[in-house]
């Protein structure tokens, strides 16, 4: 795994001539030069810009592909002892597999970001549309995977599903908030930047990061079998993972294991990427995504 810290990445805090504080990182991989508030390496941040409320500790981590560098998404461990990861995707998740509260009718819905409650039994997806429509969902309980560990939840993807890695990130805040406060507090809590990556030596797979918070380190993980998961609305042709691999995700200050166990499985996805979650009988529940 390739991993660099803040010192690596940070680059200067700056005052454009647009009136606003751009913070900047210089990363060590990536193209180009980005400040999409949407992103996954932003939103992170919101709270901060708005209320003035700590972000916690944060990795970025990211996802190569035969050189090509994408935002897999933020993991975050709050003040509040929760945590929150906010999925590099591109597109919408299809909510009605999902069980939903709703006001209006919508088919098709952005993730904002998942929750996982400070006693590591319930989560919950936070929605954009919430605001608008009055759209939620049911918060859910974790699946107690094995007695080491519990799986937080399963994403499944193709490549292009996911946000093109920039080679410098930055992050405006308008003057009228405060300088020193918010610079003080998003600079230095971005504390690592992993890379999670395989061999690319087949064709007709997909990618699948299964995400467990564990009492244990790694190596517990290798004895827990890939889910096989065979709805016909999610995969076709699919086949026991080719390669896996186990990373994990340091958080400062989180007392227990967070790691992502990356696999290639050879099959289609019916849909550009996927959000999984299991309950206490293991039974999947998927939501699709689409640009």
């Amino acid at each position: 795994m390739t991993e660099s810290s803040n010192e690596d990445n940070w680059e200067s805090t700056q005052i454009s001539n647009q009136g606003t504080l751009q913070l900047v990182w210089n990363l060590q991989f990536g193209n180009g030069i980005s400040s999409n508030a949407a992103s996954a390496l932003v939103r992170p941040f919101n709270r901060t810009i708005k209320k003035f409320k700590p972000p916690g500790t944060i990795a970025w981590v990211f996802h190569q592909d035969s050189g090509r560098y994408s935002v897999l998404g933020s993991f975050v461990y709050s003040k509040s002892h929760k945590i929150v990861f906010y999925p590099g995707l591109v597109g919408k998740i299809e909510s009605s597999s999902f069980s939903v509260n709703r006001q209006g009718s919508l088919q098709r819905l952005h993730v904002d970001h998942l929750t996982l409650e400070k006693d590591l039994s319930k989560r919950h997806v936070a929605l954009p549309e919430r605001e608008t429509y009055g759209i939620r969902l049911e918060p859910q309980h974790t699946a107690p995977y094995s007695s080491e560990a519990s799986l937080w939840f399963v994403f499944r993807f193709k490549t292009m599903a996911l946000e093109a890695c920039p080679k410098i990130q930055t992050i405006r805040v308008p003057l009228s908030r405060g300088l020193g406060p918010i610079a003080k507090m998003i600079s230095p809590s971005v504390k690592s930047f992993p890379v999670i990556q395989l061999e690319n030596d087949v064709v007709g797979f997909f990618w699948q990061v299964e995400v467990f918070i564990s009492k244990c380190k790694a190596n517990s993980l290798d004895k827990i079998p890939s889910i096989a998961i065979t709805t016909p609305s999610i995969t076709t042709n699919i086949e026991t993972p080719l390669h896996t691999r186990t990373y994990p995700v340091h958080l400062d200050g989180f007392p227990r294991y967070l790691y992502l166990r990356l696999s290639k499985i050879v099959g289609t996805l019916s849909d550009d990427a996927y959000i999984i979650s299991l309950d206490k009988n293991y039974s999947g529940k998927s939501a699709g995504c689409t640009e």
